[in-house]
């Protein structure tokens, strides 16, 4: 082809390479376009990287299952005495303050004694002159002492005649003053009280009565002058023509006198006969009839107005206050015959007491006598001399002991909490003096609801703890139950006593350790390192879960919320991993100070321990319908949902019956959701793990 021709075919060709070039690479762009968007629209993962989550696992250990019941309580002492003295007296000394120690016996205060020495004098003078009068009578009589025996029985017999003439004498004065008191008294009291109901009523049914007579008298005037017009209106109309006198009008009547004069005069000369003047004759006469019988009728009701006035009178004098002057002569009167009265009582008082001490004489005079020559008299004597040196020989034992009483000493050995004694004070047997208690012997009053009273019995060891002893522990154990219910605010609470144990009787518990480390939270599982009873009694192994303590080891002093809880607490004697053994934990109860009467406790009472129980927190356990399953974290940090079956639950520790082994460990929380990284406490991040809450 020559150089000058332009060959179009060729060019063409060239056209055609460089157009496929530039479509594949379009197609390319488009496709790679395509492939990125299709990266980031759905392959790409656009979720935010997950944070590493914080789980908290605890270890599956074996340990007790223990099941309780929380209470409150306040502690009181049960070996108290708040002492008095058995009298009265002033305080001399006072040799105790609160807090000092005493030992039974020890003196706590002293009376003044001086008046009880007396008295220890005085009975000890009886008693010598008691013994010197049994010596007499056991001692031959003398014939001078019969002589004297015989003359001091006669006088003795002319003083009782004497006194018995006096008592006569005196007695009949009695009787007469009393006579006159009760007239004054009568006269006095018919004057100034009352007036007997008799005249009362006597005087009300005079009243009554002419009330009655005034009514009468007032209903016979408004009839008598109904009459009266009546009678008026008669005379005129038969009067007639013949009508001499005309008191016809309504202010005639009634009738003026010159009206009766006319009317009368009328009667006595008609003037005139025949049956109109007859009839007029009459009409008059029934006219002055019936005003004469008005006019009565008015005098009635005045009377039965006096008569009504004068036994309204006749009331109000029953009830009238007698004069000042009759009053005072009265009054006079009664005092007078008081005094008459109380001077005669005097003197027959005095005459029996004559006659009382004439006849003791005479008594006394005659024994003495018989003493002297009966031999059966004689002993008898003699017997009474033997009582009267016994109860001479009492009366000093008796004086002794108001003198003994006069110390206050120690019923017990024990500590001294309240004196209430100054020098100088006067006391008396209600006189609070001083409180002594033992401070080793302390119970603790539950105030138990009535739905836990069936789970309580006598002789269950119970966890106390005080919010005023901090760090400290106890051990108690029931001791009651009352019976007698108490509401408030609709609560019903019943009291339970519980002791502490202490000494002797905490180590008699020694055969109960098991129970005792149990209360003590010795079988723990939880985050905070819990432990088995293979870790020993004082304690068990603990887990490596990185979460919070649990609520066992952090029990002690707090408040437990009254119902079901776990018995949990951490004391010097029973700590996590291994800890002290028995003996340890007994000498760590005993070491805890005593609690005062009156401080609150929160209490946890056994119910029931069930040993060997692999135990996980309940928060480990979770629920599926009716499956029962648990998050296990496995040694690569991945979680795994594992089905379990339970044995109970101490509302803090849930017993495992299958499904888990001992070392395992369990999410107890923090669990992740299905699409968020996990890191285990102690393990690597995995990014998307196997199976978390059964969602992969």
């Amino acid at each position: 082809m020559p150089a000058d021709t332009f060959d179009i075919t060729g060019l063409d060709d060239a056209r055609s390479w460089r157009g496929r070039i530039g479509g594949i690479i379009i197609l390319l762009g488009i496709v790679g376009a395509a492939a990125f968007a299709s990266y980031w629209f759905f392959i790409r993962d656009s979720s935010t990287p997950a944070a590493v989550a914080k789980i908290q696992v605890a270890t599956v250990a074996t340990g007790n299952l223990v099941t309780s019941v929380s209470v409150t309580g306040t502690a009181q002492n049960i070996q108290s005495s708040k002492l008095t003295f058995p009298l009265a007296g002033q305080v001399a000394s006072v040799s105790v303050v609160p807090g000092d120690k005493v030992t039974a016996g020890q003196e706590i205060a002293r009376l003044d004694a001086k008046a009880a020495l007396r008295a220890v004098d005085s009975a000890q003078a009886t008693l010598d002159t008691a013994n010197l009068k049994l010596k007499d009578l056991l001692a031959p009589p003398l014939a001078t002492d019969l002589t004297s025996g015989q003359q001091s029985v006669i006088q003795a017999q002319q003083q009782v005649a004497s006194a018995q003439q006096a008592v006569i004498t005196a007695n009949n004065s009695v009787t007469t003053a009393q006579i006159n008191l009760t007239t004054a008294q009568t006269n006095l009291k018919n004057a100034s009280g009352p007036p007997l109901a008799a005249d009362v009523q006597s005087a009300d049914a005079g009243i009554v009565s002419a009330q009655i007579s005034l009514t009468n008298a007032t209903n016979s005037v408004q009839s008598a002058w109904t009459a009266l017009i009546n009678a008026q209106r008669s005379y005129c109309q038969a009067a007639g023509v013949t009508l001499i006198v005309t008191p016809c009008y309504s202010g005639d009547i009634p009738l003026a006198q010159a009206s009766i004069d006319g009317l009368t005069a009328y009667i006595r000369a008609p003037g005139d006969s025949g049956t109109a003047v007859n009839a007029a004759t009459s009409a008059a006469n029934a006219l002055l009839s019936a005003n004469t019988s008005y006019l009565n009728s008015q005098g009635g009701v005045t009377n039965a107005q006096n008569a009504l006035a004068t036994a309204n009178l006749k009331r109000q004098t029953l009830f009238a206050p007698p004069t000042a002057d009759a009053l005072t002569t009265l009054n006079n009167a009664v005092q007078s015959a008081q005094i008459a009265l109380d001077n005669a009582g005097g003197n027959a008082r005095l005459a029996v007491s004559n006659i009382d001490s004439a006849n003791a004489g005479l008594a006394s005079a005659q024994a003495r006598l018989a003493s002297l020559s009966d031999p059966s008299v004689k002993a008898s004597s003699i017997a009474a001399a033997e009582q009267a040196v016994k109860q001479a020989q009492q009366a000093l034992a008796d004086a002794q002991d108001t003198l003994t009483n006069t110390v206050l000493r120690a019923p017990f050995d024990g500590q001294v909490a309240a004196v209430a004694l100054t020098v100088g004070d006067q006391v008396t047997a209600a006189t609070a003096a001083a409180t002594i208690i033992n401070p080793d012997n302390v119970r603790v009053d539950l105030a138990v609801q009535e739905s836990d009273l069936p789970t309580i019995k006598p002789g269950q060891l119970a966890l106390v703890t005080f919010a005023a002893l901090p760090g400290s522990t106890y051990v108690a154990k029931v001791i009651s139950i009352g019976s007698s219910p108490t509401t408030t605010q609709g609560i019903v609470t019943y009291v339970v006593q519980a002791r502490i144990l202490r000494g002797a009787d905490l180590q008699a518990e020694a055969a109960n350790l098991t129970q005792i480390t149990a209360l003590l939270g010795s079988t723990r599982t939880g985050g905070g390192g819990g432990g088995g009873t293979r870790g020993g009694n004082g304690g068990g192994q603990g887990t490596t879960g990185g979460g919070a303590p649990d609520a066992a080891s952090t029990a002690a002093g707090r408040s437990p919320v009254a119902g079901r809880s776990p018995a949990a607490g951490s004391t010097p004697g029973a700590t996590s991993g291994g800890g002290q053994g028995g003996g340890g934990i007994l000498q760590a109860l005993n070491n805890a100070p005593n609690p005062v009467a009156g401080m609150n406790a929160s209490v946890q009472v056994l119910e029931k321990v069930t040993p060997n129980v692999l135990l996980v927190p309940t928060t480990a356990v979770k629920r599926s319908g009716q499956q029962q399953y648990v998050n296990v974290q496995k040694d690569d940090g991945t979680l795994e949902q594992v089905n379990v079956t339970t044995s109970g639950s101490d509302s803090t520790n849930t017993g495992i019956a299958t499904g888990l082994t001992e070392g395992q460990k369990v999410v107890t929380a923090g669990l992740p959701t299905a699409t968020a990284s996990v890191t285990a406490a102690a393990g690597p991040a995995t990014p998307r793990p196997t199976a978390v809450g059964g969602v992969r």
